[in-house]
């Protein structure tokens, strides 16, 4: 309502005397005028703020319009004791959690000051105190950093029962440092700024951690399945981290795998045959990890022998004894024989092999990538002796006499229903296809004459 321009003076009290500090015709350099430059016409509102003013003084501010209209108004500025806090009761805090990741942290502060605790001569809150503070709780770990609003408020009080502020509880926070942060709101500008309100507000340096575990606690393992099957080596050795040592196991098996109660409590298990097993690892805080793990074991590696004779047709000749795996356990296999001779085939992913070995006994072994096994024993037989010719040489006595004779001794070999013959001559000699299969020559002309000598099994000499 006041007619534009308006002019004004702040004026400080010395004693009994007004003394001027500031006024619109000359205002330093703490005055700041909404809007500036100040209207000179119209009825709308504007703000005058006067910075760095002294505290615990009086101080009066008069206002002059264009028609010489005066308002003033007399004021005190107060100040309160500072915002502080502390941290209440240690019976109200969890500062370390249990297990890694839990939220069950707890933190509870006690704040007062500011002109939300009541004293002579406050002008929000005398003699009681005042709504709550705002408080929030900082993590400042994170990045970015993480606030969280207060759980609950309630009054606070001291020793002797007598109030001393408001507590503030923080809930559910994890491993972290923290600082607190306290606001006051004690009025707003609901004629200039409505939206604006004013209070003191403090984010303290003080630091509060919640510790914890560092990492989770975990189980890592190193198996070993059953080698070779009804074996019954398994094992299963454990490695557990994070969390809070030392550690506790509890073990437990599937039905038809090895009952292990008399070692349940132990880190380690060995011994072990197929099946699941389970343990429950527990760190010093009670915080667990479950694993749950499968001993499984090959087939059961089975041969056979696949020789077709151990007989040996021929004196000297190699045999074969053959062997076949008829159910597979874990290739790749190696094959070897030991005896009167040895070979071994290296490592291979047939299922059969064959080896050519003189007469002899012989152990044949199949040994799978575990180093399972299976062996037998053969024995190849051969003629005790060589086929081989003796012969009684009749050369012609006189001169075209055709009386020469050729007469064999046979031996070794396999008579069997006895030898057979094969003779022929040179050319010029005489000519003995009619008794070609018979065992001796004669009345023999000059020539050469050949004989091939050939026992049942077909073993030939020839002469």
């Amino acid at each position: 309502g006041a007619k534009k321009p308006v002019s004004w003076v702040l004026s400080i009290k010395n004693g009994g005397t007004w003394t001027e500090v500031e006024s619109s015709s000359s205002p330093s350099s703490d005055v700041s005028v909404d809007p500036n430059p100040l209207p000179s016409s119209g009825t709308a509102n504007f703000i005058v703020t006067f910075d760095n003013v002294e505290t615990n003084r009086d101080y009066k501010i008069e206002f002059t319009d264009a028609n010489s209209c005066q308002r003033e108004k007399e004021f005190t500025t107060l100040e309160p004791s500072i915002l502080a806090h502390e941290l209440a009761d240690v019976s109200k805090q969890s500062t370390a959690v249990s297990c890694f990741g839990d939220t069950t942290g707890k933190l509870t502060f006690n704040g007062w000051g500011g002109w939300t605790q009541p004293f002579s001569g406050n002008p929000f809150n005398d003699p009681n105190w005042g709504p709550s503070y705002t408080f929030t709780l900082i993590n400042i770990s994170t990045s970015p950093e993480t606030e969280y609003n207060v759980s609950s408020t309630s009054f606070a009080f001291d020793g002797n029962g007598d109030r001393k502020g408001w507590e503030a509880v923080f809930d559910n926070l994890p491993v972290g440092t923290y600082r607190l942060k306290m606001k006051e709101t004690l009025a707003s500008n609901t004629l200039a700024v409505p939206s604006e309100s004013f209070g003191c507000e403090v984010y303290f340096p003080e630091t509060y951690t919640i510790t914890g575990p560092s990492a989770a606690l975990a189980i890592t393992e190193t198996i070993s399945n059953v080698s070779c099957n009804g074996a019954g080596d398994g094992s299963i050795t454990l490695n557990p981290s994070g969390g809070t040592p030392n550690y506790t196991y509890a073990w437990t098996s599937s039905v038809g795998a090895k009952d292990i109660s008399a070692t349940s409590n132990s880190k380690d298990q060995s011994a072990l045959t197929p099946g699941t097993y389970t343990v429950v690892v527990t760190d010093a805080n009670g915080c667990t990890d479950t694993e749950t793990y499968t001993i499984t074991e090959p087939n059961e590696l089975l041969i056979e022998d696949n020789t077709v004779s151990t007989a040996i047709a021929c004196f000297g000749q190699n045999g074969t004894i053959k062997v076949g795996i008829t159910q597979a356990s874990t290739p790749p296999y190696t094959y070897s024989i030991s005896g009167d001779a040895s070979s071994s085939s290296g490592s291979v992913t047939d299922t059969s092999y064959e080896f050519n070995v003189p007469a002899g006994t012989y152990t044949v072994k199949v040994t799978d990538a575990n180093g399972c096994f299976k062996s037998f024993s053969k024995t190849l037989t051969q003629p005790a002796a060589a086929l081989a010719i003796t012969e009684t040489i009749s050369n012609i006595s006189c001169n075209a006499a055709g009386n020469g004779s050729i007469t064999l001794n046979i031996s070794g070999g396999t008579i069997g229903s006895g030898y057979n013959y094969a003779w022929t001559s040179s050319v010029g000699a005489k000519d003995i296809s009619a008794t070609s299969t018979s065992k001796n020559q004669s009345a023999l002309t000059p020539g050469t004459y050949t004989v091939v000598v050939t026992d049942a099994n077909g073993c030939t000499d020839t002469e």
